[in-house]
C-alpha cells in the first residue's frame, strides 16, 4: 500500500495523532517557510540517499499544493555530519539544495559543539520515529526516505519514495495548521553542563514525557506512568528550569534525553515523607 494508516487506537502518552504529528514541528526540519495555509508532510531522509536526491529534484521542478519538510539523518562520515548540521540549523530549501544539488555544505556560524548536538538530536529523532512506528513498516528498519503525513486526523507512514501525484490528490486532507516553533535556537545555544543527580526519580502523574531536548515543546521519546521511575545521570538548568538527564540508549553512546524535574519526585523525598 502507498499509505499505511495508523490504527485508530494507536495513541502514545495520551496524545492524539494530531498532537503527535504537531510535535514534529518543534524539531530541526528544513523546507519552505510555514505559510499557515499550505499542507505539508515530513520526510526522514539522508544526505547520501539517491532516492532522496531524486525526490528533492522532482519536488522542486514541479508545482505542488503541499510542502515537504525534511529531517536529515543517518550520516556515514564527516561530510554528512556537516550537511546534517547545516540543514538542521539553517532550516531552508537553500541548505537542502546544498546537499542534493551541489553536494556541499556550509559551516558558517556552526561550531563543532553545535554540529555535534544537531547530529545527536537528529539521531535520537530517527530512533524515536523508528520505535514509535515500527509496527507500520514492512521492513525491519525504517527506510530512506520514509514520510509521515496526517490525513483526516490520522498519521500515515509512507515507505520509500512517496508518490507525489497521489499525495497531491490527497493534499486537501493533509495537516495545514500545526506548530512551527523549531528549537534550532536551543541547539545553537547549547545544553549547559550537568551537575550530578545521585538519586532515583519517580513520575508524579501519568503521561510524563522524557524529551529529545530540554524544552516542553520537544518531541517525547519515553512516556512514563504515575510512580514509574528512572535513575538519572544529571541535572541541567535551561531558562531557569531544571531538567533531569538520562542516557537510555546504547551504553557506548552519549545520546541524552531530558525530563522536566517538576514532573518527578526523588527517592530521598519519598523516604522522608514515609518517616
Amino acid at each position: 500500500m502507498l499509505l499505511q494508516a495508523a490504527p485508530s487506537h494507536a495513541q502514545w502518552c495520551g496524545k492524539s495523532d494530531e498532537a503527535l504529528f504537531d510535535d514534529l514541528g518543534s524539531m530541526l526540519w528544513a523546507g519552505s517557510p510555514p505559510s499557515g495555509e499550505r499542507p505539508y508532510i515530513y520526510t526522514m531522509a539522508a544526505p547520501w540517499c539517491p532516492y532522496c536526491t531524486q525526490l528533492f529534484k522532482t519536488f522542486q521542478s514541479d508545482r505542488y499544493s503541499f510542502d515537504i519538510r525534511y529531517f536529515e539523518i543517518w550520516p556515514t562520515g564527516d561530510v554528512h555530519r556537516n550537511q546534517i548540521a547545516d540543514v538542521a540549523l539553517n532550516g531552508t530549501n537553500s541548505a537542502l539544495a546544498r546537499i542534493y544539488l551541489q553536494r556541499k555544505f556550509s559551516r558558517d556560524g556552526i561550531s563543532d559543539a553545535q554540529r555535534s548536538l544537531a547530529n545527536e538530536v537528529q539521531e535520537i529523532l530517527s530512533i524515536v520515529i523508528d520505535e514509535r512506528y515500527r509496527d507500520r513498516f514492512s521492513q525491519p528498519k525504517m527506510a530512506s526516505p520514509t514520510s509521515i503525513a496526517l490525513l483526516d486526523g490520522k498519521i500515515v507512514v509512507i515507505e520509500g519514495t512517496p508518490n507525489l501525484q497521489a499525495l497531491e490528490r490527497l493534499s486537501g486532507s493533509m495537516r495545514r495548521h500545526g506548530r512551527d516553533d523549531r528549537l534550532s535556537g536551543l541547539v545553537r545555544a547549547g545544553i549547559p553542563s550537568e551537575v550530578p543527580a545521585p538519586d532515583a526519580y519517580y513520575a508524579v502523574r501519568d503521561n510524563v514525557e522524557i524529551r529529545i531536548l530540554p524544552d516542553e515543546k520537544a518531541v517525547g521519546a519515553i512516556c512514563l506512568k504515575y510512580t514509574q521511575g528512572l535513575r538519572f545521570d544529571g541535572i541541567v538548568t535551561v531558562s531557569g528550569r531544571e531538567w533531569l538527564v538520562t542516557r537510555p540508549f546504547r551504553p557506548d553512546t552519549t545520546l541524552r534525553l531530558y525530563a522536566l524535574k517538576d514532573d518527578f519526585v526523588s527517592a530521598t523525598v519519598l523516604d522522608q515523607q514515609k518517616q
